[in-house]
């Protein structure tokens, strides 16, 4: 009866005592840096950098190890393999925030040899 304190209330005899109220949840961790789904091997290459509100960021270096000027398509790779961790492989999400259509994700993700799962 304790599970239906309004139809308990209606039975003589009967003291309807109500639970108290679940606690409340901590919120959700929210997440700072890049997370990447499946093989290491597919990380993008990153950098900690710092950031004017005193917090490292993430960013994608510009230069090899070399010193010299990545190509576009590296850099390009790189930021596709970031978004696609941090966003955790939702497609539409991922093309929103990189501005370009899904359609074009797919073939760029194609082109790099980052195949999006079914969920």
């Amino acid at each position: 009866m304790n599970e239906f304190p309004q139809i308990a209330a209606h039975v003589q005899g009967y003291r309807v005592t109500v639970p108290p109220a679940p606690a409340p949840k901590a919120a959700s961790p929210r997440i700072e840096g890049p997370v990447m789904l499946g093989e290491s091997s597919m990380a993008p290459v990153t950098i900690q950098v710092p950031s004017a509100s005193g917090r490292d960021a993430v960013g994608i270096p510009a230069l090899s190890e070399e010193g010299d000027i990545r190509s576009l398509e590296a850099v390009e790779a790189d930021l596709i393999k970031l978004a696609f961790g941090r966003y955790r492989g939702r497609m539409t999400e991922i093309a929103k925030r990189l501005g370009i259509g899904r359609s074009t994700l797919y073939r760029k993700m194609r082109e790099i040899g980052l195949e999006a799962r079914p969920n």
